[in-house]
């Protein structure tokens, strides 16, 4: 589930911009902040800070015109993200797969199965 948490960081010049830390499960994954709109269509800006998301193929950053625009940006991408990623070792583990290749497979293929592999 994802949560938004209110997170100031920057100068006091831009205290009074919105500023978001995005959570899913307990950690941070990104951030949705409102920016000084300087260009029209660009007053929020997201950004999927998982590691290889970018190398993935998943868009990692954008904009939106409103801060809901901007929230269902990030959720696609990272949906996309959740949908191509690389299993890792402990995802192999945790699941019960024994398979150790680096092929690009979808983290969840089946409930019951892992690589193709029944559990």
């Amino acid at each position: 589930m994802l949560t938004l948490r209110q997170f100031n960081i920057g100068p006091p010049v831009y205290a009074h911009l919105l500023d978001y830390d995005v959570m899913e499960d307990g950690q941070s994954i990104g951030r949705i902040m409102e920016q000084r709109e300087l260009l029209p269509g660009r007053k929020w800006a997201w950004y999927l800070q998982i590691t290889g998301a970018h190398r993935a193929g998943v868009l990692a950053w954008g904009y939106g015109a409103s801060l809901e625009d901007a929230k269902t940006a990030f959720r696609a991408s990272l949906e996309g993200w959740h949908e191509t990623r690389i299993p890792t070792r402990v995802d192999l583990i945790a699941g019960g797969c024994s398979r150790s290749d680096n092929r690009r497979q979808p983290a969840m293929i089946a409930e019951e199965t892992c690589h193709g592999h029944r559990k």
